[in-house]
């Protein structure tokens, strides 16, 4: 396997769970009603706004992660993010797929063999894989874009 085919697979990766995250929310909020007035008396929408911050934030990250790992490697995108932001949201990516890789390997832990198991075990290979390639892309992206007579520009 080659990098070619590992960037987009892994990109592939991130948008997958981006559209998994979106999906999900949109039928929870659709089909499940809001019964937090029935148990308690304060407002439900005080912690809820914190979690759907976090995921805003998540997505983000995952979109524009999938994004700098599509265009690596090709005159674009890809070179004209600077080093330093690439490098963090690259890492921030990696940091969210193992953070993925230990809850679902703690999942597997925790249930009897059967479908969601399998699911879990492909869903570990693929989201280590998306989470390494993002940290191996990371480490490789230099914090300073040479220039155009091969210097490297401080600025940039």
């Amino acid at each position: 396997m080659t990098a070619r085919f590992l960037r987009p697979l892994a990109a592939g990766v991130l948008l997958l769970q981006v559209v998994y995250v979106v999906v999900a929310e949109i039928l929870l909020a659709v089909l499940l009603e809001d019964t937090s007035a029935l148990d308690h008396t304060e407002s439900p929408a005080d912690g809820r706004l914190w979690l759907v911050l976090a995921e805003v934030a998540v997505v983000v990250l995952l979109l524009s992660g999938a994004l700098l790992l599509a265009a690596t490697g090709r005159a674009g995108l890809g070179q004209r993010v600077p080093g330093g932001l690439r490098r963090a949201v690259l890492g921030a990516v990696a940091l969210v797929e193992g953070v993925v890789v230990a809850a679902v390997l703690l999942n597997i832990t925790r249930q009897d063999f059967g479908p969601d198991v399998v699911l879990n075990v492909a869903m570990v290979v693929l989201s280590g894989t998306a989470g390494l390639l993002a940290a191996a892309e990371a480490v490789r992206t230099p914090l300073h874009t040479p220039d155009t007579d091969g210097r490297t520009a401080p600025g940039r």
